[in-house]
Order: structure tokens, then C-alpha cells, then sequence
């Protein structure tokens, strides 16, 4: 799922883009969980100190500070939870993904931020096959492993949130939806063991 703070309606008003990325992710999360037997739920995203707000499950540092998910401190996990609004699962956090029977691994990441003149990174000449590249890599695809440094280039600002992907081989894998109307690579995809 995206980690992007615009799939917080209150932080993303008026964002129709966002609204049906977020749908994707809850209608996907209800799929699986009652498909499956899910007795909990993992998040797995970012920990950069650039995303850390000391407003524990707070969007205030973002423009929301009516927005109160309970907990969390980064802005990945701020965004999982608010996804998860209602849930009554338990939830932790952690570092690296595993995908097991019992447990929903939430995993936030974003593709490249350099696919237009607009986007966070204003257009980069290599976004556009990176973006191909993520989508690839989310359905299972096989694909060639870049650096960090190259990741970097082609605008993908977390690339560890990527790289750590390459130990999983998912029995099935698929994108839901995916989107680059803001410049950047926003992808919902669905993994399973």
C-alpha cells in the first residue's frame, strides 16, 4: 500500500485519486481477512527519522491535528493505521516482511516521486521505467535487482523499502490498482504465500 499522507481524507481533500486508492486497500483488506484466517496484523514500512513525529498517532505534524489514530510515531505507520480505522485485530510493528497463514502483513511502500514536472522530485528521466519496474515486481515478476544509488536516481526515495522485497516469492501475487496521477508511483497489491 502507499505510505502517502493523501490517502487521509483529511490531509488529501478533494483527492479523488486517493479516495479510490484507500478504497482498494479496505476492500482488499476485508477480501483477505474473511478468506483467511487472520488473527492479526503486522506493519511494515518506514522508520526514517525524516517521518517520525513526537505527536504519538497524530497527523498534526501534517496539517491534521484532529486526526487521531491511537498510536504510532512515523508517518508510514500513521497512515497503515488510519487505513485500519476500526480494526479490532491486534497489530504490531515491525521491520522486515514475512508473509505467514495468520498474519496481514501491511506493508507500505511508493514507487518513484519524479513521473511528472509536478511530482515531489520534479521529472526524472529514468521514473517512468521504474514505475514499469515496481508494477513488475508487485505481480511477481522476475526482474534485476538495482542499488540503492540507482533506485535513488530513478526517484524512489525509500529504496530499502524495496530491496527488501527481493528474499520473498510469493505463491501468487497481483496489483490491484495502482496510480501516478500526482507524479508518483502509488501501488495496492495483494501477496500471497
Amino acid at each position: 500500500m502507499p505510505s502517502s499522507p493523501a490517502l487521509v481524507p483529511e490531509l488529501g481533500i478533494g483527492d479523488a485519486d486517493s479516495a479510490r486508492l484507500l478504497r482498494s486497500i479496505r476492500e482488499l483488506i476485508d477480501a483477505t481477512s474473511a478468506a483467511y484466517p487472520v488473527t492479526s496484523i503486522s506493519l511494515v514500512g518506514s522508520r526514517d527519522p525524516r517521518s517520525y513525529t513526537a505527536h504519538t498517532g497524530r497527523f498534526r505534524a501534517w496539517g491534521a491535528p484532529q486526526c487521531n489514530v491511537g498510536a504510532g510515531n512515523h508517518l508510514a505507520e500513521l497512515v497503515q493505521r488510519y487505513v485500519l480505522k476500526g480494526c479490532e485485530l491486534p497489530i504490531t510493528v515491525g521491520e522486515s516482511v514475512a508473509i505467514t497463514t495468520d498474519t496481514l502483513v501491511l506493508y507500505a511502500l511508493d514507487g518513484p516521486a519524479g513521473l511528472s514536472a509536478a511530482a515531489p522530485l520534479a521529472l526524472l528521466p529514468g521514473a517512468q521505467q521504474r514505475h514499469e519496474w515496481c508494477l513488475k515486481v508487485l505481480r511477481g515478476g522476475a526482474v534485476a535487482w538495482p542499488s540503492s544509488a540507482e533506485l535513488r536516481a530513478d526517484g524512489i526515495v525509500e529504496p530499502a523499502t524495496w530491496l527488501a522485497l527481493r528474499e520473498l516469492k510469493p505463491a501468487h501475487a497481483e496489483v490491484v490498482a495502482s496510480s501516478q496521477a500526482h507524479g508518483v508511483g502509488r501501488y495496492v497489491a495483494w501477496w500471497k504465500e
